[in-house]
C-alpha cells in the first residue's frame, strides 16, 4: 500500500504541468515589459511564438501564449488556416470555441475568432475530415449551403456534407450539365474542323475571352481560369488550322470542367447551345 507520505503520480503530473506554465508565462511576461523593444517587435517574437508551438504541437504552450498576449484578427486567421493546413484540431477548438460569448463579453484576452466560409471550404481543399466535421457543427447555418458540394469529390467529405443535411441533387445536375457539354463540344469542333469554319471558332473564342477580361479579372490565379486562357490559345491554333490541337483542346475542356466553377461552366453552356 502507498505510504501517504508520497503524492500521487497524477498530482505530481499536474504540478509539474503548473510549475512548466508557470515558467512560460513569466517569460512571456518578461518579453511583454522588456522595455529594450518596441510594440512590434515584441508582437513579431508572439506571433512567432505561436508559429513554433504549433509547428510542435506544444498545444498546452500555445494556449498559454493565446490567454497572456492579444493578437490581431488576420494573425488568428493565419494561425487558424496554419492549424487546418497541418491538422491540428485542438488548436482549431480552441480558437474557435464561444465565438458569441467572447463578443458578449467583451474585455480581457479573447483570441477568438469566428468561422468563415473560406476555413470550410479550405477543410474540404485539404480533406481535413475531422476539422470539417468540427466546423459545420459549429458554423453557422447560413454557411451550410448546397454549393459547398461542388468543392470536391471526396467521397469522404460528401458523406459528411449528406450528414449535415446538404442537398446532392446540385452535384447529380451540374455532372449532366457537364456530360452534355463535353458531348455538344465535341460535336462542335469536328464539325467546325471537318467544315473550316472558322467564323464559329472566332465567335466562341471572342465569347471565352471576353469572359476572361470581364467577370475573371480577380480570380485570374484561379486553377478554372488558367485552364480557360490555356483553352481559348489552344482554339486560337485551331482557328488558325492547326487542326492537331484538336485532342489538346478537347482535354483541356475537359480538366475546365473538372474545376467545379459553375459560373463559367453556365456560362460557356449558354454559349454552345446557342451555336
Amino acid at each position: 500500500m502507498q505510504s501517504s507520505n508520497f503524492m500521487s503520480i497524477e498530482t505530481m503530473r499536474k504540478i509539474v504541468e503548473l510549475y512548466l506554465k508557470m515558467s512560460l508565462l513569466i517569460r512571456l511576461d518578461k518579453l511583454n515589459k522588456d522595455v529594450t523593444l518596441s510594440d512590434k517587435e515584441k508582437y513579431n517574437v508572439f506571433e512567432e511564438l505561436a508559429h513554433s508551438f504549433l509547428a510542435k504541437s506544444k498545444f498546452s504552450d500555445f494556449k498559454t501564449l493565446m490567454n497572456y498576449y492579444q493578437f490581431e484578427e488576420e494573425t488568428l486567421y493565419d494561425f487558424l488556416t496554419r492549424c487546418i493546413e497541418q491538422d491540428k484540431i485542438m488548436f482549431v477548438k480552441h480558437m474557435t470555441y464561444n465565438y458569441k460569448k467572447s463578443l458578449q463579453e467583451g474585455k480581457g484576452i479573447y483570441n477568438i475568432v469566428c468561422i468563415r466560409i473560406q476555413d470550410i471550404r479550405y477543410s474540404i481543399k485539404k480533406i481535413k475530415i475531422e476539422i470539417l466535421k468540427y466546423f459545420l457543427s459549429q458554423c453557422s447555418k447560413n454557411l451550410i449551403t448546397d454549393d459547398l458540394i461542388f468543392d470536391t469529390n471526396d467521397k469522404d467529405i460528401l458523406r459528411v456534407f449528406i450528414h449535415y443535411g446538404v442537398n446532392p441533387e446540385p452535384k447529380f445536375d451540374i455532372i449532366i450539365q457537364k456530360c452534355s457539354l463535353m458531348n455538344k463540344m465535341c460535336s462542335c469542333l469536328n464539325d467546325w474542323c471537318s467544315r473550316g469554319d472558322t467564323q464559329s471558332m472566332t465567335y466562341l473564342h471572342n465569347y471565352i475571352e471576353n469572359h476572361i477580361n470581364l467577370c475573371c479579372t480577380d480570380r485570374l490565379n484561379d486553377d478554372s481560369v488558367k485552364i480557360l486562357i490555356s483553352l481559348n490559345d489552344t482554339l486560337e491554333k485551331i482557328i488558325k488550322k492547326e487542326y492537331p490541337h484538336k485532342g489538346i483542346f478537347l482535354q483541356q475542356f475537359y480538366q475546365f470542367l473538372e474545376q467545379n466553377n459553375a459560373d463559367d461552366i453556365a456560362r460557356i453552356y449558354n454559349i454552345l447551345m446557342s451555336i
